[in-house]
């Protein structure tokens, strides 16, 4: 049983909102940490390096603690793009660009140590400052949990090993230390690009304290398999945005409203993509033109040996066709093949526009190749295609699942969709954000 079902079965069928600490029904955030479960694990101990990071992007940025923001925007360095030594992010610049100085972007640095502060044109600071404070000043005092042995049993059942009072205690310090901040920055809504981390939904249940409106920015797929946005049944929202703003009216149909309601779910498009849809592409046509066609393959961090395995089997029949394999993270990935290029360089939108095909598995750029007109085959390893995309193939008709090496071969060489109006992202993003803002935020 995957971990999908696992929570799916728990809800169903245990009292999970009984199971209570400091007013908060703590399934809330408990269910999201099953997926990242190793990690929690793992992460108890601080290492030297860690710690050393930490040290060094606690004053990144320009935070001043005197100063208020009326926005705040929680975003990562996976959504940087950067441009002439300039950072843009992806999905959040517009919000950026219309807040100007009203804003404060905290950007977590993935692990890392942040880039030079002077590339940053706008205000910033570094999630690690909240991080630092927490390994300084150590966890708050336990918190009766009711009905721990419950929850307890639930996990036990399903070998879930998460250690409840430690990840409790460590949900409130990271409360107790966004409501301290809050009260100096005392903003009027914050911005996160993904709401189901621990973190994420301390900050979240800070400001509803504080009576601060949460809104989150889609930042990747969004599917009715995706049961942080869809849980069983009503389990509170304490610890959940108050909108979400999606790619398109899509979204609506993917979600339930024990996330969110209908009427707080917002269309606004993709900055980034919005950008690349505008931009001409300078082809190298000398090597482009030694091949029928060009395929632009994008990888998962969990999938990439996986993937490439089965491109190379493609590759070997289909020697006329190039495959350009854009990876994620990984540097190692090679092939002997000489019609596959791999290059973790390269920029996936450009890439995709002068690709006549698109190969994933259950990539987000699958629904970015079909806004830019290229088709998407989408290769179901381990079934993860169809349990991401099975909801959505059925909404645009130039993504497509296939379960073999023989049926991506037969759709390569057959597979015409129609170009369709329907498209993943609605336009405007810049517009659309300012609406939000002079709607809803006041």
């Amino acid at each position: 049983m995957n971990q999908i079902s696992i929570i799916k079965e728990i809800e169903n069928n245990c009292d999970v909102n009984s199971i209570v600490s400091g007013q908060l029904p703590i399934w809330q955030y408990i269910r999201n940490l099953i997926y990242s479960q190793d990690n929690y694990n793992k992460n108890r101990s601080t290492k030297l390096k860690d710690f050393y990071c930490l040290a060094r992007n606690y004053n990144w940025g320009n935070y001043k603690s005197s100063k208020n923001y009326k926005y705040l925007l929680f975003t990562d360095s996976n959504e940087e793009i950067v441009n002439n030594k300039q950072h843009v992010d992806k999905t959040s610049q517009n919000l950026i660009n219309l807040t100007k100085d009203n804003l404060m972007v905290i950007v977590n640095p993935v692990g890392k140590v942040h880039r030079p502060s002077v590339e940053y044109k706008y205000n910033h600071m570094s999630s690690s400052f909240f991080h630092y404070r927490r390994w300084i000043f150590g966890l708050t005092k336990s918190k009766k949990i009711e009905n721990l042995k419950d929850l307890e049993q639930i996990l036990k059942k399903y070998n879930i090993n998460l250690d409840i009072n430690y990840l409790n205690r460590l949900f409130f310090t990271y409360v107790d230390i966004f409501l301290d901040w809050l009260t100096k920055t005392s903003p009027k809504a914050v911005f996160i690009n993904c709401y189901y981390s621990l973190f994420h939904q301390a900050l979240i249940f800070a400001c509803k304290k504080k009576k601060i409106k949460t809104i989150e920015i889609q930042h990747g797929l969004i599917s009715d398999s995706h049961n942080q946005y869809s849980p069983e049944k009503f389990i509170g929202k304490h610890t959940m945005p108050d909108y979400l703003m999606c790619y398109n009216d899509y979204v609506k149909d993917l979600i339930n409203e024990n996330y969110i309601n209908e009427e707080k779910i917002i269309p606004i498009g993709h900055y980034y993509v919005e950008k690349k849809l505008n931009e001409k592409t300078n082809q190298e046509q000398s090597e482009l033109n030694q091949y029928s066609r060009v395929v632009a393959v994008s990888t998962q961090n969990d999938l990439e040996k996986e993937l490439l395995e089965k491109i190379e089997k493609i590759a070997a029949i289909k020697s006329d066709i190039l495959f350009i394999v854009k990876t994620r993270y990984s540097k190692s990935l090679n092939s002997k093949y000489k019609n596959i290029k791999i290059n973790n360089e390269i920029d996936i939108y450009s890439l995709i526009k002068q690709a006549n095909l698109h190969i994933t598995c259950y990539s987000t750029v699958a629904l970015e190749s079909s806004m830019m007109g290229t088709p998407s085959i989408l290769i179901n390893i381990n079934n993860m295609s169809k349990l991401y995309y099975d909801s959505i193939v059925k909404k645009f008709e130039n993504i497509k699942i296939c379960d073999s090496n023989n049926e991506v071969l037969n759709a390569i060489d057959n597979w015409k969709p129609k170009n369709t109006n329907k498209k993943p992202y609605i336009l405007n993003n810049k517009k659309n954000i300012k609406q939000f803002l002079d709607t809803h935020i006041k």
